[in-house]
């Protein structure tokens, strides 16, 4: 997690996984998330802690309550 260049393909996955997300949620008429007040920091600090209390988690079960936590849309 130390590395600058693991940060960025993290953080870069990260957010197409949520974007993935609110692209299926869209198009099946759910709304989408609001990303405008995502941080690079805070998202790899989510996945840090996360991964720091269970080392096994895949990364996936890290990113998944993060996407629930920016305001929904319609």
């Amino acid at each position: 997690m130390d590395s600058k260049p693991f940060q960025f393909q993290l953080f870069a996955w990260a957010t197409g996984f949520m974007s993935g997300v609110n692209m299926a949620n869209q198009a099946s008429g759910l709304g989408y998330r609001d990303f405008t007040s995502m941080q690079t920091d805070v998202i790899l600090g989510e996945v840090r802690a996360a991964c720091g209390r269970n080392p096994d988690l895949p990364v996936i079960s890290a990113v998944e309550p993060m996407y629930q936590q920016f305001p929904a849309r319609k």
